[in-house]
C-alpha cells in the first residue's frame, strides 16, 4: 500500500475486508461497494488504490473497479438535445459546456441503465457489462468493462477451486452514486458499503482547475471559467448525497466516521 495515503485508508480497506467475512458462504454474487464525491475528490485514484491493494490481501476471488463515467451521454445525443433546445456548443446553458452535470448523464433508471445492471450482479448473473470512457475521443465505450463472478460454475475462467471460497468485489465510483433524486437513489439499496469522500470543495475546484488545463477547444481563461461555471455546481450537486454514505473519509483531514459529519458543508 502506498505509505503516503492518510490513515483513513487503512480503516476503510479493513471495513471492506470484513464485508467478506461477513458474507456467509454466499459467494455467488458479489460484494458492492460505492464510492462517491465531488469533481477532483479523489474517487478514481482511491478506487484504483483500493483495488491493487485488496487484491493483494488475498480476501476477493477478483475486485473490479467500475466508473460512472461510461454512463455519461454521447457527444452526438448532447448536441442533438442542444440543437432541439437551439443551443450553440459554446453557450454556457448548453449540455455539452455543461457536460458532466447530472442531466448530461445517461438515466440510470432507464431499461438496461445502471440499475438494471446491478440488479443483475446481485441476480447471480453470468457476465455483466458496464461501458467505460475513452478519454481519447471523450467519449463512452460501450462494454469496455465486464464482469463475470468466479463462483459460477459455468464461467470457463473459473480454474482455480480455491477462488469458490471467496467473494466477488466490484467497487463503483461516480460523482452522483448517491443522489438522493428518484432516478439515483435506488441505486444505495445495492450497496453493501457506501462511502463519500468529503476532500474540501476548493482543493477540489484546484485539482480540476489544474487537470483540465490540458481540454481542447479552450483556452487557459475558459477552462478556469468554465471550472467556476460547471464543475463548482457539479460538486454543490455531488454534496447533496453525502448524507446518505455509510462512511466519510476526508482525503485532506483523515478520518472515517459513520453518517454525516453534521456540518452539511466542507
Amino acid at each position: 500500500m502506498n505509505h503516503s495515503w492518510p490513515t483513513w485508508f487503512a480503516e476503510l480497506r479493513t471495513r471492506i475486508i470484513s464485508l467478506a467475512n461477513t458474507k456467509g458462504d454466499n459467494h455467488h454474487t458479489p460484494i458492492l461497494v460505492g464510492l462517491a464525491g465531488p469533481p477532483g475528490s479523489g474517487k478514481t485514484t482511491t478506487a484504483s488504490q483500493l483495488q491493487a491493494s485488496l487484491v493483494s490481501t488475498d480476501t476477493f476471488s477478483t475486485v473490479l473497479v467500475v466508473s460512472l463515467d461510461g454512463f455519461h451521454m454521447p457527444l452526438a445525443k448532447l448536441r442533438e438535445i442542444d440543437m432541439l433546445n437551439h443551443f450553440t456548443q459554446t453557450d454556457v446553458s448548453s449540455l455539452e459546456y455543461r457536460r458532466g452535470c447530472i442531466e448530461s448523464f445517461e438515466d440510470p433508471s432507464q431499461p438496461n441503465g445502471l440499475i438494471d445492471r446491478l440488479r443483475l450482479l446481485l441476480l447471480g448473473q453470468n457476465s455483466v457489462s458496464f461501458p467505460g470512457f475513452d478519454h481519447e475521443i471523450g467519449d463512452p465505450d460501450p462494454n469496455c468493462v465486464t464482469f463475470s463472478p468466479s463462483n459460477n460454475s459455468n464461467n470457463s475462467n473459473n480454474s482455480n477451486s480455491n477462488d469458490n471460497n471467496k467473494p466477488d468485489l466490484v467497487i463503483l465510483e461516480g460523482l452522483y452514486l448517491l443522489d438522493p433524486s428518484p432516478s439515483y437513489a435506488p441505486m444505495k439499496e445495492f450497496l453493501a458499503l457506501s462511502i463519500f469522500i468529503s476532500t474540501p470543495i476548493e482543493e477540489c475546484i484546484a485539482r480540476v482547475k489544474k487537470r483540465n488545463l490540458c481540454l481542447p477547444n479552450f483556452t487557459p481563461s475558459e477552462i478556469l471559467e468554465r471550472c467556476e461555471r460547471v464543475d463548482r455546481v457539479n460538486a454543490d450537486r455531488a454534496l447533496q448525497g453525502k448524507h446518505r454514505a455509510d462512511v466519510l473519509v476526508g482525503v485532506g483531514g483523515g478520518f472515517v466516521v459513520d453518517g454525516d459529519d453534521g456540518d452539511g458543508e466542507n
